[in-house]
């Protein structure tokens, strides 16, 4: 019997802290899956991050994620922001997504947002904030694709601060 590639998401390892109803960012869907659910070979597969913010505004997020395979490899690596916000105006003094990505084995993406002058991730946010787009993929069958949290160059660590309250 041919097998194709499952999606394996290690969406407890992508919460940043708290409950599932707490501060985080979660998988909200996956593009480019047939009807069953599974990776074909050929496909383009979006990865939509959810961000839940918390009460207060925070001024920097530094998230990092890897894809990683057994054998499945893909053609490119591409990352966007929800273009339906304000960006720009939020964090004013980065807004970053890094790659550290060669298509197969462990391909890193990293996101970076600081805000010096800007209100930063407003208070009580909570949407598809970013994707990352991988394909077209080969090799699917007997194949498995895990999405997992990752540090990543230069500061590493996850991390989310609230300035205001941290900072004297």
């Amino acid at each position: 019997m041919i097998r194709h590639a499952t999606l394996i998401t290690a969406l407890a390892l992508l919460l940043i802290g708290g409950s599932a109803f707490g501060q985080g960012i979660y998988l909200e869907h996956v593009d480019g899956l047939d009807a069953e659910g599974k990776i074909t070979d050929g496909a383009m597969l979006t990865f939509h991050m959810r961000v839940v913010g918390s009460a207060a505004n925070h001024k920097l997020l530094n998230n990092g994620f890897t894809f990683s395979s057994d054998g499945l490899t893909w053609g490119d690596v591409s990352g966007e922001f929800n273009p339906a916000y304000p960006w720009d105006d939020w964090f004013d003094f980065v807004k970053k997504i890094n790659y550290w990505c060669d298509g197969s084995g462990e391909d890193t993406v990293g996101i970076g947002l600081l805000s010096m002058f800007g209100d930063g991730l407003p208070a009580n946010f909570n949407d598809v904030a970013f994707s990352f787009t991988i394909g077209p993929v080969a090799n699917s069958s007997y194949s498995m694709l895990t999405l997992d949290s990752s540090w990543y160059p230069p500061s590493n660590p996850w991390m989310w601060d609230i300035v205001d309250i941290n900072v004297a």
